[in-house]
């Protein structure tokens, strides 16, 4: 399926599933809004610079929301474990099993 999206004024098609076209979409919105903030900062010339900045500062976002938001790997693997405990311990006091 192809997509319709507009940054800085310009329209691009992107081919994406149906059912990642909402996050397409959010995701250019996203890129669009960056682009024009830096562009309307005067801090950088052209369309390659700003666009870069804009992916730099999007990844920096996401860096640290994975920063903020990490699991301990060990403690996911603890609670699966108990989870499958309890799984394994419940099918053998189900009668039916």
């Amino acid at each position: 399926m192809a997509t319709k999206i507009t940054i800085m004024k310009k329209e691009y098609t992107i081919s994406c599933p149906a059912d990642e076209e909402a996050d397409l979409l959010k995701s250019a919105d996203i890129v669009d809004s960056q682009m024009r903030k830096i562009r309307d900062s005067g801090s950088s010339v052209g369309n390659d610079r700003i666009a870069i900045m804009a992916a730099l500062n999007i990844a920096h976002d996401l860096v640290q929301f994975k920063d903020e938001h990490s699991v301990n790997e060990d403690e996911v693997t603890s609670a699966l474990s108990e989870l499958r405990r309890r799984v394994e311990t419940a099918l053998q006091l189900d009668p039916t099993n």
